[in-house]
């Protein structure tokens, strides 16, 4: 997938306009590079999301994120994709990997919003960083849904999946589901301070070998599933959540940190971590305690050096232009 660029906003911007699709973006935005097209079917549970923001010039204007439907009910997905907007702003395609033709052609809306209760945005380095989405009516029933896996990987370097509709190595958000093979790294060897309730993923050294570019989520790739296969079954790992502002970088221009960083990983929050706040909002959706690490501190206090000024969230500002 191409790079998942960063999270600058809580949306990035959609603009839908009566013509076929383009795309003109700003210089940060999340996508995945050295991605392949998924085949129809292939990760039905995989979910793409446009957050409206506002009408411009006659035109309706939004964020594009990602999401995993983990039951016929439920999206997960990246809290500052949401963090702030409304149920009815929130319009979900879902089952389909092409980006729709119009804003009608969106499969689903969504009837509430929860954002974890502990999640504060980017000044707390995207800590929390996990929201779920309660669906206005049920995703058909033949529909694959994801389980969520509760074990980490044991070894480090383990094969996982990264999927999303964001920006690519060429520069523009894609138009159909994508997907890029990734290394999983644990929190305590991730090159980014991070507690428990996230790990790190980064390009294959192969990838880097062969190209300027690595594999990797970027802008508009936020919210949406890293999967691991367990006994031959795909399941949620994680959710992108951010990453470096340049995706998919070896080395980055102007990069002036230890090259010993690079490649420079993203960051992945792990539902697992989160499952009893996640059950407790399925079945009571309110009163749901914080559940996660809400007494853990990051290593060394959180996100330092250089590392932060690299830091960017992995929700997509684009202008992409729909037919209404």
């Amino acid at each position: 997938m191409q790079a998942l660029r960063g999270l600058a906003k809580a949306a990035g911007l959609l603009l839908l306009l009566s013509s076929s699709l383009s795309v003109a973006q700003p210089a940060l935005m999340p996508l995945i590079y050295g991605g392949n097209t998924v085949a129809p079917h292939h990760a039905e549970w995989a979910v793409e999301l446009f957050v409206f923001s506002h009408h411009e010039n006659g035109n309706s204007v939004g964020g594009v994120c990602g999401g995993a439907l983990i039951n016929h009910q439920h999206v997960l997905t990246a809290a500052h994709c949401v963090y702030g907007q409304t149920a009815q702003d929130i319009y979900l395609n879902i089952g389909d990997i092409n980006t729709p033709a119009t804003i009608r052609d969106y499969s689903h809306r969504a009837a509430q919003v929860f954002v974890h209760p502990l999640y504060k945005g980017s000044h707390d380095s995207y800590r929390h960083d996990i929201a779920l989405i309660k669906l206005t009516e049920a995703a058909p029933s033949y529909l694959q849904t994801i389980p969520i896996h509760h074990r980490l990987p044991t070894q480090t370097n383990a094969k996982v999946t990264a999927y999303g509709w964001g920006e690519t190595e060429d520069g523009a958000l894609s138009d159909v589901l994508l997907s890029t093979t990734l290394e999983y790294i644990p929190a305590e060897a991730c090159s980014w301070e991070i507690s428990q309730s996230s790990f790190c993923a980064v390009s294959p050294d192969a990838a880097l070998n062969t190209r300027p570019y690595g594999n990797d989520a970027c802008i508009g790739d936020s919210g949406g599933p890293l999967t691991y296969h367990v006994s031959g079954t795909e399941m949620l790992l994680g959710i992108t959540s951010y990453g470096a502002r340049a995706c998919g970088t070896h080395p980055m221009r102007n990069f002036d940190g230890d090259p010993n960083t690079l490649p420079i990983p993203g960051v992945y929050i792990r539902p697992a971590y989160y499952q009893q706040w996640i059950d407790c909002v399925k079945m009571q959706e309110t009163s749901c305690a914080a559940e996660g690490d809400h007494e853990e501190q990051d290593r060394n206090g959180g996100v330092g050096g250089w590392a932060f000024l690299l830091l960017t969230g992995l929700f997509i500002w684009r202008s992409t232009r729909v037919r209404i």
